[in-house]
């Protein structure tokens, strides 16, 4: 057998094991956004949980003022903020924290270039009596874009983007491991 049907075996038995109530550390699934969509990965600890967010952005494509997206990494270290049961398993999470961005993206008017910011994120984590959670909040970027010119110079502004996209929420749909 090689590697990838290995770990493909492995994890398909990780993910058929009974859940039996106890809680998950892993989650993996998409991210859905009007400003960036992709892939995210969210893992457990005491007080709250880390999520790791790797995504295509889309400031400027969904109106057709740029052909292509550019990508984005982003992490976030989250803190749960209050805890509620709900009826039939269901829990929900008022989540807060800190995190950073790096990528290459497109800002307003000055084109593609590499960005870095700090970011802050906040929402609700529902977790449901199977192995679904459905994140739904919003996050917001500040930091700096830095694009070449014609002159072959650099040019470093603040990434307005990010705090043009605080106002789109986003929406995360994942498995729990």
């Amino acid at each position: 057998m090689n590697k990838t049907t290995v770990l493909t075996t492995l994890i398909l038995l990780v993910a058929a094991l009974p859940s039996h109530g106890q809680q998950r550390n892993f989650s993996a699934g998409g991210l859905f956004s009007p400003k960036a969509c992709g892939v995210s990965l969210v893992w457990s600890r005491g007080d709250g949980f880390s999520d790791l967010r790797l995504s295509a952005d889309l400031h400027n494509v969904l109106g057709g003022k740029t052909p292509a997206p550019g990508i984005r990494a982003e992490w976030y270290n989250d803190y749960i903020i209050h805890r509620w049961n709900a009826p039939d398993g269901v829990t929900i999470n008022l989540y807060a924290g800190p995190g950073a961005l790096v990528g290459y993206v497109e800002d307003q008017e000055d084109g593609r270039g590499a960005v870095a910011a700090v970011c802050g994120n906040v929402g609700f984590l529902f977790h449901f009596p199977g192995r679904i959670t459905i994140s739904a909040g919003f996050s917001s970027n500040l930091g700096f874009h830095l694009t070449m010119t014609d002159t072959h110079h650099s040019r470093m502004s603040y990434y307005r983007a990010g705090l043009i996209g605080t106002a789109w929420p986003e929406v995360g749909i994942r498995y729990e491991f």
